[in-house]
């Protein structure tokens, strides 16, 4: 191959070779590209069949699902996809919802049609779908190829039969058309027109005009025309994901954090969706968790020692094997001897007690206080062990087990709150017993603010106002005149984004920057490289906010009768009691009552009501 293209080395893999040379090129040369994708969904559905047969005992095989899985489709229907393949947007869980999928064709188009050019089909081929509107076709033989997409030509592979069918071209020709029509090769096209015209008028009786009409309604392929092969595959593995969240929903949701993690923004809308769902988050417990993610009870999942950065996943291997030999862990003392302190490092215990894992043992500051004293009572206990000595320090063991005796923690003042959330953040990646943001989230519910997922949406220049904090501020420095500034990062409950804040407003507010603490925010998009990075133009105390939001919701539930949904809005209500008045209309559409109960109106709880509001 060296003969006929430069060749590269991958970085991630030594051990292969890349070409240097771009796909056109390789064509030219008459060799095949491949492009190899790897789907971090197939892991998280790995994931989930190995907690599924932990937790049940079912050895579940995703290529035996049955297909028309009723549950499946009504998740699908109420497009609660957040975690499914392809379909978690929200216009695409819109498209669900009016859709109401019945098969995998109509996953398949979605999967399709949902890309720029063939999206204007998606309102059409639901009215067809639901008898609203007769499908149309130029002409009868085209019904047999467009009819699974109602006449619109969506695949691929539509476009080859056309040309096979009424141009008489090869499979093959009927590719070449299709690149040209991609590429916009106009001489390839005018090559092939005549071609297909003449065989059309030779085995059909419709004339050349209609025959042209044909021809051109090739056209449009050229700015979509996705291959079915790939939708059906997509829909295949989407399918997948929507079958076990519909019925093993915390062992998928588990697996869905595990593959998450790393991920701020993908984390938090995980951990959004489990709540909705019912599910309780629990911090990590060295008696309690394992290496990963894992279900505990019927509503919870416990959060893995190794999602605890600076860790080691090796350590946490270790950790959890010793347990499982050995029975639970009594105190740190124990941990450390057990462990043997070879195997496990004054780091990795204080970060343990950081996380929350070793809350069951005493308070955090006092752990880490005692965390020195610990290590050198066992360090010296094994040594002298090892050498068969018996000392002071070998006899510093309980008589009964044998087991090093536990260290008294020191009285110390505990750890602040502010500063208990700045260990999960920084060994977690989430804010796991509360959220610093969290008492201004009904604010967001006005609106005169907003948020910075919905600004990621908005055109540059846009003004905004919302309430956020700063996860990271670093001071640099103007080339012009080498005035101070700020670079940061803004964070808001479910998203982070880049920021910046120009001297002026940095000179203004340099006193009051503080990480991770709360502001109410005005600024201006602004956009590098199709990336949000905020123009912060100045800061207030978003206490001060006094937004009009309503301190009244009403929701209708005349028409649910899905019970699993029923179940999630009584959970969401009854666990989230506040002062805000929440009216419930229910009963039969025509004759309604009412019940009023109150509510805090969180994001989450917003997301459930808002599919009564």
């Amino acid at each position: 191959i060296d003969e006929y293209m430069g060749l590269q080395i991958d970085s991630k893999n030594p051990e292969m070779f890349m070409t240097q040379l771009d796909g056109t090129w390789i064509d030219k040369l008459d060799f095949m590209k491949f492009d190899f994708l790897g789907l971090r969904t197939l892991t998280i559905i790995k994931n989930a069949l190995n907690l599924i047969k932990e937790r049940h005992n079912v050895d579940l095989n995703v290529n035996d699902l049955p297909e028309d899985d009723k549950k499946t489709f009504e998740l699908f229907g109420r497009g609660e996809t957040i975690g499914v393949f392809q379909f978690e947007s929200p216009p695409m869980q819109q498209h669900l919802r009016d859709l109401q999928p019945e098969n995998l064709e109509d996953i398949c188009f979605l999967a399709a049609a949902y890309r720029p050019g063939p999206m204007k089909f998606i309102p059409d081929y639901i009215k067809c779908k639901h008898g609203e509107k007769e499908p149309e076709y130029i002409i009868p033989e085209l019904e047999p190829i467009l009819q699974k997409t109602y006449g619109y030509p969506i695949y691929q592979e539509q476009l080859f039969a056309i040309c096979r069918d009424l141009g008489g071209f090869s499979l093959g020709e009927g590719d070449v058309i299709r690149n040209a029509l991609k590429k916009k090769q106009i001489e390839i096209l005018d090559a092939k027109r005549p071609d297909f015209v003449k065989y059309f008028l030779e085995n059909f009786d419709y004339g050349e005009e209609i025959a042209l009409k044909v021809w051109d309604n090739l056209t449009p392929f050229s700015d979509y025309g996705f291959n079915k092969a790939h939708s059906a595959s997509y829909a295949v593995v989407a399918y997948w994901c929507a079958y076990l969240k519909a019925h093993y929903p915390l062992e998928f949701m588990a697996a869905l954090m595990h593959s998450d993690l790393e991920n701020l923004e993908r984390i938090a809308i995980d951990i959004r969706e489990a709540k909705r769902m019912g599910y309780q988050l629990r911090p990590p417990d060295i008696n309690r968790s394992n290496v990963y993610f894992t279900t505990e009870g019927i509503d919870s999942i416990r959060f893995g020692l190794g999602a605890i950065k600076g860790v080691g996943i090796k350590v946490c291997e270790e950790i959890v094997q010793e347990r499982e030999e050995n029975g639970p862990y009594k105190n740190i003392d124990d941990l450390v001897d057990r462990l043997t302190t070879s195997k496990i490092s004054k780091k990795v215990v204080e970060n343990l007690a950081k996380a929350g894992a070793l809350s069951k043992f005493g308070e955090a500051n006092a752990i880490l206080e005692a965390v020195p004293m610990i290590f050198s009572k066992v360090s010296k206990s094994q040594h002298a062990a090892k050498i068969g000595q018996t000392t002071l320090f070998s006899m510093a063991t309980d008589a009964n087990d044998g087991m090093v005796s536990e260290t008294p923690l020191p009285n110390v003042e505990p750890v602040s709150e502010k500063e208990k959330l700045k260990w999960e953040k920084d060994l977690l990646n989430v804010y796991l017993s509360s959220h610093p943001l969290e008492e201004y989230e009904h604010a967001l519910l006005s609106n005169e603010l907003t948020t910075l997922s919905k600004a990621k949406s908005m055109p540059e220049g846009k003004k905004i106002k919302t309430i956020v904090m700063f996860s990271s501020i670093k001071t640099t420095h103007t080339k012009k005149d080498s005035k101070p500034m700020a670079l940061l990062q803004v964070e808001d409950l479910d998203t982070r984004v880049e920021g910046v804040m120009f001297p002026r407003a940095y000179a203004k507010h340099v006193e009051d920057l503080e990480e991770n603490k709360p502001y109410l925010m005005s600024g201006s998009t602004n956009f590098r490289n199709d990336n949000l990075n905020l123009i912060v133009e100045d800061l207030e105390n978003p206490a001060s906010f006094q937004g009009t939001t309503s301190k009244e919701i009403l929701i209708d539930i005349c028409n649910e009768t899905d019970q699993e949904n029923l179940k999630i809005l009584r959970h969401t209500i009854t666990s989230n009691p506040g002062k805000f008045t929440l009216r419930i209309k229910y009963g039969n559409p025509l004759s309604s009552k009412e019940i009023i109960k109150t509510i805090n109106p969180t994001r989450d709880v917003m997301e459930v009501l808002g599919n009564y509001q």
